[in-house]
C-alpha cells in the first residue's frame, strides 16, 4: 500500500501542495504584520488623553479664623501632576468636574497682620477685629473671656485697643487675659 501512495503521481503533487501552502502562508503572515504596524499609530493617536477641566475651590483658614476662597479652573492633562500640586492641602470634596481643597495655616491672616486689634464691643465682648473700633470689622469674638474678671489695667488696654501683629503677639495677648 505505501508502494502505491509513493506512486510517481502523488508525490510531486504533495510536494507541490505543501510549498505552495507554505509560499501563502509566510505571504499572508508578512501582510498582517504590515497592517499590524500601519494600524498601530492610528490606534495611539486615537487613544492620546484629552485634557479635562475642573472647578476647584481652596479655600484657606488662618488661625484668627479668617476663611479665605478662591475659584480657579484647572485644566487636567494627568490626574497626578493634579494631585502633586495639591498635595499640601486636605480634600473637603470632590464630584465629576469639582474639588473643594482646604488648608489651615499657623498665622494670622494678612488683614489682622496689617490692621488688626484686640478690643471690646459696647456688649463688653472681648473681640479681635479689622480696622477703626467704629467700623468694628469683628474676625473672631472670644466668648470664653469674662471682663468681670480682667484688672483695670487690662480693661484700659482693651478699651484702647491692643494691636496685633502676628500669631505669637495674638496667643501672648490672649493667655494674659484668660
Amino acid at each position: 500500500m505505501i508502494k502505491q501512495l509513493v506512486n510517481r503521481n502523488w508525490v510531486p503533487f504533495a510536494l507541490g501542495a505543501v510549498s505552495v501552502g507554505f509560499f501563502y502562508g509566510s505571504f499572508s503572515l508578512l501582510i498582517h504584520e504590515e497592517q499590524k504596524q500601519e494600524a498601530s499609530p492610528m490606534t495611539v493617536e486615537s487613544e492620546q488623553v484629552q485634557p479635562s477641566s475642573t472647578d476647584v475651590l481652596l479655600e484657606t483658614v488662618f488661625a484668627d479664623g479668617q476663611v479665605r476662597q478662591e475659584r480657579v479652573n484647572e485644566t487636567i492633562w494627568a490626574m497626578e501632576d493634579f494631585w502633586a500640586e495639591y498635595e499640601d492641602w486636605q480634600l473637603v470634596d470632590q464630584s465629576v468636574g469639582f474639588a473643594h481643597f482646604r488648608q489651615k495655616i499657623l498665622d494670622v491672616s494678612p488683614e489682622v497682620k496689617r490692621d488688626g486689634y484686640i478690643g471690646f464691643t459696647e456688649d463688653m465682648e472681648i473681640v479681635l477685629f479689622i480696622g477703626q473700633r467704629e467700623a468694628m470689622n469683628i474676625v473672631h469674638i472670644y466668648d470664653d473671656i469674662s471682663v468681670s474678671d480682667l484688672t483695670t489695667n487690662q480693661l484700659q488696654e482693651l478699651n484702647e485697643g491692643i494691636r496685633i501683629t502676628d500669631l505669637q503677639m495674638l496667643t501672648d495677648t490672649l493667655e494674659q487675659l484668660y
